[in-house]
C-alpha cells in the first residue's frame, strides 16, 4: 500500500486516550470523522433556535449521536441528510412564526391548506423569515457535504475500535429511551410522544397525534339527555372571526383610526377584550366550538354549541356558511364539526370578501322556523390584507385596519338584518375572532404568530329590543374595564351561545371553568400581559 497505505492504517489505529473523550471511554475519533461529526450536529440544531437553553443544548448532540449510525450506510446517508435539511427548513420557519418546533397544529394546518391559502402564505413570507431559511439551507448544504465526503463507511468499523464502540454506545442508548418511553404507558400512543425529545422525532409525534385525531373525527357528540333548563332566543347568529386583533377595534380603546364607526350607534351592543386560546385556527378555534382543545374535545366526545342547539332537547334548525380557504377536500374536526349538525351547510366563498356571506343570511333569516342557529364563517383579516375588502371603498391608511372597518361594516349590515327579520321575536348576534395577528412595531409586517396581539381579540353582543326587554339575563354584562383587560377567554362566544339556547347547567360544565378566567401556560393572563408588550412569556 505504501506510504498511504501506511498514513490509512495510522490515522484509523490511533491509541486509546481517555482524556481525550472521557464519557465514551473510547479511542478519540479520527480527524475526519470528528470533523463528519460536527457537520452532522449541524443538523440538528434548529431547537436551539426555539429553546436555546441548557436543556436543548445537551438534547442536540445526543440526538445527533443517536442517528449517527445512519452516516455508515451511503443510501440512509443521502436519505437521512435530505431529511435533516428538509425538517430544519420547516422547523427554522415555524420557530419564527410560532416559537416552537413544528407540532401537531402545523400538522393540521398542512393537511387542510389547498393551493390558494398555500399560495398566500408563501407570498407572504417576509425579508427575515426568507433571510433565515436560506441561511439554514446554506449552512444545511455545507454540513451535509462535509459528511457526504468524511463520514465512515461501515467497512471501516473493522480497524476503527473506537466507531464500534460508538455504535454499541449509541444502541444501549436507544434501548434506554425506548425503555423509558414504554416505560408506565407501555405500547401506549405516549411513546412516541416521549421519543421527540430525540430530535426531529416531534414531527413524527406531531403526525402521529395528528392521526389520531382524525381516525376519531367520526364520534358522536355526548349530549345532554335532561330537557334545556332555560330560556331560548329564538334566532342566534354566531360569527366566526378570523385574525381580527383587539388592538385595532377602535371600541376597544384604539386610537388612531375609528375602526368600529358603522356599530357606534347601534342600541344593545357590547364589546369586550378576550384572550383567544392559540395563534392559528388549527389552535384557537375549538374553543370557539367546544370551549376546549382539539384533542381534549376528540377523547372526551365533547358536543359544540350547534351539536348542543340541533339537539331534540333545543330543537334549533341549525345553519352553516363558510367563506374559509379550507373544509372543501379534506375531512377534519373543523369541517366535521361545523357539518355535523348543521341542517344546512354550504361553502359560499374560498376566501372571497366576506360580504359572500349576507344573502345566504337573509335566505336563513327568512327560514319558517321557529328557532334557527345560524353560523357565518369569515375569512376576516387573513393575510394578503389587501384583498380582504373591497379596496375602491376602503382609504385608510393602513390596510389591517381597512380589514377591521369591513368586518365592522358587515357586522352592523348582520345585526340590521337580524333586527329586521326577527322584530316580533328575540334575537341574538355574537362574534368573536379566534386569534388576532402579530402587528408591528412588533414584527415588520402583519403575520400570525407568537404575540399579545396574537393572542387578545375582540368579543361582540347584540340582542335586539324584544330579547333586553325579555331575556336580558342571556347578555353578557361587559363593564369598562372588560375594554381594557382581557378578564374573559374568548370560549365566552359558545358559552353565550349555549346559554342562549337554553343549555344554562351546560355552560357551568368544567369545559368552560376558564373562560372567566382565562389563563396562558397555567398563569393568569392578565399577569402574563404585564411582562413583555410584544411576547407572552
Amino acid at each position: 500500500m505504501g506510504a498511504a497505505g501506511t498514513g490509512f492504517k495510522t490515522l484509523y489505529s490511533r491509541p486509546f486516550s481517555p482524556s481525550r473523550c472521557p464519557l465514551m471511554r473510547t479511542p478519540a475519533l479520527p480527524n475526519a470523522t470528528t470533523l463528519a461529526f460536527l457537520a452532522w450536529t449541524v443538523l440538528f440544531a434548529p431547537p436551539l433556535l426555539g429553546t436555546p437553553d441548557l436543556r436543548t443544548g445537551v438534547l442536540v448532540p445526543l440526538s445527533a449521536l443517536l442517528w449517527w449510525p445512519l452516516v455508515y450506510l451511503r443510501p440512509t446517508r443521502a436519505l437521512a441528510l435530505l431529511a435533516l435539511v428538509l425538517a430544519g427548513a420547516a422547523n427554522v420557519v415555524h420557530i419564527h412564526y410560532f416559537g416552537v418546533l413544528v407540532d401537531d397544529s402545523f400538522m393540521l394546518t398542512a393537511a387542510r391548506t389547498n393551493a390558494g391559502e398555500l399560495r398566500e402564505f408563501a407570498s407572504a413570507l417576509s425579508v427575515d423569515v426568507l433571510g433565515w431559511l436560506l441561511a439554514w439551507l446554506a449552512v444545511a448544504t455545507l454540513a451535509s457535504v462535509l459528511v457526504l465526503r468524511h463520514a465512515p463507511h461501515w467497512r471501516a468499523l473493522r480497524s476503527q475500535p473506537g466507531g464500534r464502540r460508538v455504535l454499541w454506545l449509541v444502541l444501549c442508548a436507544w434501548v434506554v429511551l425506548c425503555g423509558w418511553a414504554f416505560s408506565r404507558e407501555s405500547l401506549s400512543k405516549r411513546f412516541v410522544y416521549r421519543l421527540r425529545h430525540a430530535y426531529p422525532l416531534q414531527v413524527v409525534s406531531a403526525a402521529v397525534r395528528q392521526t389520531e385525531i382524525a381516525a376519531a373525527l367520526l364520534y358522536q357528540p355526548r349530549l345532554p339527555t335532561a330537557p334545556v333548563a332555560g330560556p331560548q332566543v329564538d334566532t342566534v347568529v354566531v360569527v366566526l372571526g378570523e385574525s381580527a386583533s383587539a388592538a385595532r377595534w377602535s371600541l376597544l380603546g384604539y386610537a388612531q383610526e375609528d375602526t368600529n364607526a358603522p356599530l357606534r350607534a347601534i342600541e344593545g351592543l357590547q364589546t369586550a377584550r378576550t384572550m383567544a386560546h392559540g395563534f392559528v385556527t388549527s389552535t384557537a378555534l375549538p374553543f370557539l366550538l367546544t370551549g376546549m382543545d382539539m384533542g381534549a374535545s376528540v377523547e372526551q366526545a365533547a358536543p359544540t354549541f350547534l351539536d348542543l342547539a340541533h339537539s331534540p332537547q333545543a330543537g334549533y334548525k341549525t345553519f352553516v356558511f363558510s367563506n374559509s380557504r379550507a373544509f372543501d377536500t379534506q375531512e377534519d374536526f373543523f369541517l366535521r364539526a361545523l357539518r355535523r349538525s348543521a341542517d344546512v351547510y354550504r361553502k359560499v366563498g374560498d376566501g372571497e370578501h366576506d360580504g359572500v356571506l349576507t344573502p345566504h343570511l337573509e335566505a336563513a333569516l327568512a327560514d319558517p322556523a321557529p328557532r334557527k342557529l345560524i353560523v357565518l364563517h369569515t375569512y376576516g383579516s387573513h393575510t394578503q390584507l389587501e384583498q380582504r375588502y373591497p379596496a375602491r371603498d376602503y382609504r385608510l391608511p393602513d390596510a389591517y385596519d381597512n380589514t377591521i372597518r369591513y368586518t365592522s361594516d358587515l357586522l352592523a349590515q348582520w345585526i340590521a338584518l337580524a333586527d329586521q327579520r326577527s322584530a316580533a321575536q328575540t334575537a341574538l348576534l355574537l362574534y368573536a375572532s379566534d386569534h388576532g395577528m402579530i402587528l408591528p412595531p412588533c414584527a415588520s409586517d402583519y403575520r400570525h404568530g407568537l404575540s399579545v396581539t396574537s393572542l387578545e381579540v375582540p368579543l361582540l353582543a347584540w340582542g335586539n329590543a324584544r330579547l333586553r326587554q325579555s331575556l336580558s339575563e342571556l347578555l353578557p354584562r361587559f363593564t369598562e374595564q372588560d375594554k381594557v383587560d382581557a378578564r374573559h377567554s374568548n370560549a365566552l362566544l359558545a358559552r353565550l351561545a349555549l346559554r342562549a339556547t337554553g343549555f344554562s347547567d351546560v355552560a357551568a360544565a368544567p369545559a368552560w371553568t376558564e373562560t372567566d378566567a382565562p389563563r396562558y401556560k397555567g398563569r393568569p393572563w392578565g399577569e402574563v400581559k404585564r411582562g413583555d408588550a410584544c411576547t407572552p412569556q
